[in-house]
């Protein structure tokens, strides 16, 4: 299985990999009169995403940036260039510029991994007329601006590798893309972000995507693909990378599409698998315009002070539990027309707009959070409902009283046994308990967190866990999810054995993070 979270470096393609030619250092805190609305006026044209990155790293105490000409002899460039002139669309030659972003001035000698905060590469295609290029960010990795103390969780995310002349250093994002409308749009550039967050190698190239995808575009008259990739041809490029996907299609007038229920329920969906770090895509129909567009969905966040937990649950008949969907206020999203790091409102997309939905990971068991809070709710409220309440442990029988009233908060989440382990470690349980649980748990399942309304949102923290498995998973997401053990303040349980296991943790415990 292949973390989305995980803290490795990825191997760079070319634009991370080499040092580009002709560098030039830019201050924008010596620079009198400095502009980012001037810069990218002047050099891209006022184009709206360079600006936007722009942005960004002025939000993250950018002191300069150093601009280098990358080689157009690197093969993606060169496959690119290729596909572009035989699509006979005046197509004349590219120029390439990798930008990078620090947070030291530039006569400061002083370059380390501390002050480096990412960097972007721009494209400029030149069609007859030299003076207006089509200008678009080829790719870029930032780190995000907001992060968790801002209620911002990137959930899916990898550190990327960086070289220069001066040293080689890393940036932890998720890379961005953006069309450039003739040999790929924005299908393959949202499935370009999404796989990159999952492939062992960190990255696909358009090409790639088309090969497997079936598509010859230097056969497409100009404009035509427009159209973008079909769900068809998206399954076709995630199944040869052995990649597992859920869906959910919606097209009203197809005998295909999913029924109305699970369509309504489709953002319930997206936040399961984005929780669990599972990248997915989103697409939508354009109101007032014969077209579609999808993003890849990255992360969301968090509001503490909503109504909506509450409202649904005493108001409006929701289920007899707390989602933590409900302290949910956006999700994270990059849009190529706009820029990376944006955030939808969690009910912005209407049913009517919606069109398809993917969460993807390596393992199937991942993206069925759905079975395993079912039986989740059910163990937990069996549970409390069989154990009385316990002398010294105040914050177990908080659960016990919490479960019985039916108002626990719920938050499901797919985790490694290495993971867990790690986790009760730095909670400080015994040496023979996390032997025990190595020995009893499998490589990866479910782990639903459960806490309570106040302590939850509040205190960020969880009177313990229930852990689950998934079993006989088929085609179609079916299977028996199956409880292993429950974790409580001061006790675990093991659902193989006939009493439960007494541990030193006897308080609430943080929220998995």
């Amino acid at each position: 299985m292949v973390n989305t979270n995980a803290c490795q470096v990825i191997l760079p393609n070319g634009f991370r990999s080499n040092c580009g030619n002709s560098p030039q250092w830019f201050d924008t805190n010596k620079n009198i009169g400095y502009s980012n609305f001037d810069f990218v006026d002047k050099y891209f044209q006022s184009s709206h995403t360079v600006r936007r990155i722009f942005s960004l790293a002025r939000k993250l105490g950018f002191r300069s940036f150093l601009i280098e000409t990358v080689d157009s002899a690197l093969p993606w460039l060169v496959t690119d260039d290729h596909l572009l002139r035989r699509r006979n669309c005046g197509f004349k030659h590219s120029e390439v510029y990798r930008i990078s972003f620090f947070t030291s001035e530039k006569d400061s000698e002083i370059f380390n991994q501390e002050n480096f905060l990412g960097y972007a590469v721009v494209k400029k295609e030149y069609f007859g007329s030299p003076i207006f290029p089509s200008i678009y960010v080829y790719e870029s990795v930032l780190q995000p601006y907001r992060q968790e103390k801002q209620n911002n969780f990137l959930h899916c995310k990898r550190t990327y590798q960086v070289a220069y002349p001066f040293g080689t250093f890393n940036v932890t994002g998720a890379l961005y893309a953006q069309q450039n409308a003739k040999t790929f749009v924005c299908a393959h550039v949202a499935l370009r972000s999404v796989l990159s967050l999952l492939l062992p190698e960190g990255d696909i190239s358009y090409s790639e995507i088309n090969q497997l995808a079936g598509i010859d575009v230097s056969q497409y008259p100009l404009g035509e693909n427009n159209k973008g990739l079909t769900p068809d041809q998206i399954d076709k490029v995630l199944e040869s990378k052995g990649i597992t996907s859920r869906k959910i299609f919606h097209e009203p007038q197809s005998p295909s599409s999913n029924p109305t229920d699970l369509v309504s329920e489709f953002s319930r969906y997206l936040y399961g698998y984005i929780e669990s770090g599972c990248p997915s895509l989103l697409a939508f129909e354009l109101t007032g315009k014969s077209g579609r567009h999808i993003v890849p969905v990255l992360g969301h966040t968090f509001n503490e002070d909503t109504w909506v937990s509450d409202a649904r649950y005493a108001y409006f008949g929701g289920e007899k539990f707390y989602s933590s969907e409900g302290w949910l206020s956006t999700y994270l999203i990059h849009d190529d027309n706009f820029g990376p790091y944006l955030c939808i409102p969690r009910n912005y997309l209407a049913t009517d707009n919606f069109r398809l939905l993917y969460g993807l990971h390596y393992n199937r068991e991942a993206l069925c959070f759905d079975k395993a809070e079912v039986v989740a709710l059910e163990r937990l409220k069996h549970f409390a409902l069989a154990n009385p309440k316990k002398e010294n442990l105040s914050w177990f029988n908080r659960f016990v009283v919490f479960a019985k009233r039916e108002q626990l908060v719920l938050r499901t989440i797919f985790i490694s046994q290495s993971r867990y382990i790690n986790l009760l470690q730095h909670y400080g349980i015994e040496d023979s308990t996390i032997e025990q649980l190595r020995q009893k748990l499998p490589e990866t399942f479910w782990m639903v967190e459960t806490s309570c309304s106040e302590l939850f949102s509040a205190t960020r923290a969880k009177f313990g866990e229930i852990l689950l498995t998934c079993e006989n998973v088929d085609g179609d997401f079916n299977g028996i999810a199956k409880p292993l053990a429950i974790r409580l303040p001061g006790v675990i349980y093991f659902e193989d054995e006939n009493r439960p296991i007494s541990t030193s943790m006897s308080n609430y415990t943080p929220l998995y993070s």
